[in-house]
């Protein structure tokens, strides 16, 4: 069975010129908790673009955490996460991706 999800824009941040973090918090219905779905994206498109193709972009990270840090240094991005992590994919892009994450 496949269950339609709902993307809303929860969260962006610029990593350099030409990618942005996109974040978005995803619903599956009233009887499912909220996941977040995070995407390298490019900078060259418009929020309005990027979310009318959501649905055809894979995420590099799915997670349960809404508190989630994301911190970017000298191009380079630093996660932080408590909760579970149901995927995840180094995607480098140029960009190197370092993630901290523990269970709580």
């Amino acid at each position: 069975m496949i269950f339609p999800v709902e993307h809303d824009l929860y969260k962006k941040v610029k990593i350099n010129n030409a990618v942005n973090l996109y974040v978005t918090q995803a619903s599956a219905g009233a009887m499912t908790s909220f996941s977040y779905h995070y995407y390298l994206y490019s900078a060259k498109k418009s929020d309005a673009y990027f979310m009318a193709h959501v649905k055809s972009e894979t995420p590099f990270m799915v997670t349960n955490d809404d508190r989630a840090i994301a911190e970017v240094k000298e191009g380079q991005l630093y996660l932080r996460v408590h909760g579970k992590i149901y995927s995840f994919n180094n995607v480098s892009n140029g960009i190197r991706i370092y993630l901290d994450a523990s269970p709580y």
